[in-house]
């Protein structure tokens, strides 16, 4: 259970930096 809660948290925080990137672009 906790290696699936790290996993979805590690996720969650590269989708965050992916968001970041996309809008520093613009």
């Amino acid at each position: 259970m906790p290696l699936l809660f790290k996993l979805t948290h590690t996720t969650r925080v590269l989708c965050a930096n992916l968001h970041v990137k996309c809008f520093t672009s613009f």
